[in-house]
């Protein structure tokens, strides 16, 4: 028994096979198709985790940076209310999501409006605990995450344009101090990020809170 083979790579299309059995040529072909020479597939995973990194420990260091630069407006204040209302107002200029944003403080069962910034005033300067998103938040200590104002039983209309809201108690060593209440003009503004960064602003706020008591 015997075996020849050939192929023509110049023309990807055949191959061709011949068997020698007792004296007879047989000759086969069979078709081939070039498409069956694949380059092994890339994987664009390995490409666009790298950036999905990059792209947290971007905002990350951004976020550091603006906690610095809060720290530093408190610190600038000449009295206790004007640091709080260049807290605010910085706060709002470091994201275009932020519309409004202000700061509640915890005053016998209430929430006072202490300081705030935005295209206008809120009807709600005090808002008992436990009623609505703000008084909810200061009552249970916990971040509340609102993305869709509308659908949220417990919200408190302020404005119209308002779509979601964020509210981030400050935590003090015995109890809740206050909140910073952040309203957007967009559903579902806020992320996890924000919750982290805000919740960090909190404690920053928190210890110049306690110190200036």
């Amino acid at each position: 028994m015997g075996f020849c083979s050939s192929f023509d790579f110049s023309n990807a299309s055949l191959l061709q096979s011949c068997h020698l059995i007792s004296g007879n040529v047989i000759l086969q072909k069979t078709e081939f198709r070039q498409n069956d020479i694949r380059a092994p597939a890339r994987s664009t995973g390995l490409t666009t985790l790298p950036r999905q990194v990059m792209n947290e420990q971007s905002k990350e260091k951004l976020s550091e940076k603006n906690l610095h630069e809060l720290r530093g407006v408190l610190g600038k204040g000449t009295t206790r209310k004007s640091a709080l209302q260049s807290f605010v107002e910085t706060l709002r200029k470091m994201d275009t999501r932020y519309n409004w944003v202000g700061i509640y403080l915890v005053r016998d069962g209430n929430l006072l409006l202490e300081s705030w910034v935005g295209e206008q005033a809120t009807e709600h300067v005090t808002i008992p605990l436990g009623q609505g998103v703000c008084g909810y938040a200061a009552s249970s200590g916990e971040t509340v995450n609102v993305p869709d104002v509308n659908k949220d039983p417990r919200y408190l209309m302020c404005f119209p344009s308002t779509k979601s809201e964020i509210v981030v108690p400050i935590h003090g060593e015995k109890n809740v101090l206050g909140e910073i209440d952040i309203d957007s003009d967009k559903v579902a503004a806020f992320t996890m990020l924000d919750e982290r960064f805000l919740e960090e602003a909190a404690k920053i706020l928190a210890g110049f809170l306690e110190r200036t008591s």
